[in-house]
């Protein structure tokens, strides 16, 4: 489509509103997909508040988040977690 789209990317953080939803949509959708073994990763799938989270917002509406996490024994290296674009 020729139509224009406002694409912005807002820095956040893991308590924002739009980042829990697409989280939960993002778990659901594992779930959905990997159902013999989503158990096994689930404990990795958790963020704390020390990671660095990314919204992307299309015309104002929250369609995919991304964040990631500093690692502690590593300088200058840093776990991606949570990457989910909404489907259209």
């Amino acid at each position: 489509s020729n139509t224009a789209h406002s694409i912005i990317l807002l820095r956040t953080d893991v308590y924002h509103a739009d980042f829990q939803v697409l989280v939960k949509a993002l778990d659901a959708e594992f779930w959905v997909r990997y159902p013999d073994t989503q158990q096994n990763f689930e404990p990795y799938n958790k963020v704390d508040d020390t990671a660095r989270v990314v919204l992307a917002l299309v015309n104002g509406t929250a369609a995919g988040c991304g964040c990631f996490r500093p690692m502690t024994l590593h300088t200058g290296v840093a776990e991606i977690k949570r990457m989910y674009v909404a489907p259209t």
